[in-house]
């Protein structure tokens, strides 16, 4: 019995700081994700007149969502490693 419950403790345990790692991952992607986003929007905001009139405004948004989904994509796999 003295076995099992060593078992136990560490099965909770590792549970407990899986769940905290997860925690820790998701808020940290998530701040991450809205400070490239704020500053992705600044930049294009900061695009000149003729970049605007040249350049249709579906292909910024298609080009933005991109861009944000890849790194909503990559952002959490290269951390974890």
């Amino acid at each position: 019995w003295f076995y099992l419950g060593i078992f136990e403790a560490l099965g909770v345990t590792l549970s407990i700081f899986t769940f905290l790692r997860t925690l820790a991952f998701t808020h940290t992607g998530l701040r991450a994700s809205n400070r490239l986003h704020a500053r992705l929007s600044l930049v294009v905001m900061q695009g000149t007149m003729t970049f605007f009139d040249t350049t249709p405004v579906g292909r910024i948004i298609a080009r933005f969502a991109t861009d944000m989904n890849k790194i909503d994509e990559t952002l959490p796999q290269a951390v974890e490693i």
